[in-house]
């Protein structure tokens, strides 16, 4: 499980850092079982293909003076972009095949490469042919008024991060659920989970995590505190540049429990040199991108600063 929160992690940082700069529009939001058909002919020649995951990542694009929102809606369980995981067994092959749906369900027009990703991660376990989507996953998650109060207080949030996977996760988590399920985050991190859950003694991060089992319906929410980081858990929490190294631009994670604070970023080399690259910027989404076009070839130490925590990352600059 743990891997898989990882994965999930590293699809924020990859697929927003290649699609930063040419994305032009937003993208109609849909139900992430309407291109179930589109995304398993992904595969050519596989007369056996399946979907063992479907996953997004609540990432906000800036373009221009405003941005792109690509994550799962709280009032209809629609994205504008859903990365669908495809095996086939004779092929002997996994996929990773982001689609959006305009008209009909195609490639994005801009790339996003899934690099990095292990696909044994994911299982071997198919999807059901018809699995809960959209609203009628919004119904079944209110079921729990954990998530009902939430968003109540807050009818207009996009998930942090939303996948089904096929392959149980109950044996990983010591959860009572089976088969195929829904792990939906707002305003906190998976890490949670792969660290054992809220109160187990792992890094909390904050927010609200809910759970439905397409196989028996059972819902429920975990609600975990907020808290801040520092130091040695910023690797542990998802707190990296990516790329690194780096030229003129990356995109920086941050764990979602620091959504709605603020941000200052300075550089500081090997002499103690500091170069100012953003002071009290307001954290919209958990990633942000740095201009690093005013710092010189070398290796550097990206401190970030909240009201709460003073974080170091490693980072190192090509010219």
């Amino acid at each position: 499980m743990r891997k898989l929160v990882q994965c999930v992690l590293m699809v924020v940082v990859i697929a927003s850092s290649s699609i930063i700069a040419s994305a032009q529009f937003q993208f109609p939001a849909y139900g992430p079982s309407e291109c179930v058909a589109t995304a398993k002919r992904a595969l050519p020649g596989a007369s056996d293909a399946s979907i063992v995951a479907v996953l997004t990542a609540g990432i906000s694009l800036p373009v221009g003076q405003s941005s792109i929102s690509l994550g799962m809606s709280s009032k209809d369980g629609k994205s504008p972009l859903w990365i669908y995981v495809v095996r086939s067994a004779s092929l002997d092959t996994v996929a990773f095949v982001p689609l959006v749906r305009i008209l009909a369900c195609i490639a994005p027009p801009v790339d996003i490469p899934i690099q990095g990703l292990d696909p044994s991660i994911f299982g071997d376990v198919a999807l059901p042919d018809k699995f809960t989507s959209g609203t009628a996953l919004i119904d079944a998650l209110g079921q729990d008024s954990a998530f009902s109060a939430f968003r109540s207080k807050h009818p207009d949030s996009t998930s942090t991060f939303a996948f089904i996977s096929g392959s149980p996760i109950g044996d990983a988590t010591g959860l009572p659920i089976s088969g195929a399920v829904w792990v939906v985050t707002w305003g906190g991190s998976l890490t949670d989970m792969g660290s054992g859950g809220p109160g187990s003694g792992g890094p909390p991060g904050g927010g609200l995590t809910c759970l439905h089992s397409i196989e028996s319906g059972l819902t429920f929410c975990i609600e975990a505190p907020v808290a801040s980081v520092s130091g040695d858990e910023a690797a542990d929490l998802g707190i990296r540049l990516a790329p690194n190294p780096a030229h003129d631009l990356g995109l920086l994670s941050l764990p979602a429990s620091w959504v709605g604070t603020t941000l200052t970023v300075d550089a500081i080399d090997a002499t103690g040199t500091v170069y100012a690259i953003d002071h009290n910027a307001r954290i919209d989404a958990p990633t942000m991108a740095m201009n690093l076009s005013m710092l010189p070839q070398g290796t550097y130490a990206l401190r970030l600063r909240t009201p709460q925590a003073t974080v170091h990352v490693p980072v190192v600059i090509v010219r």
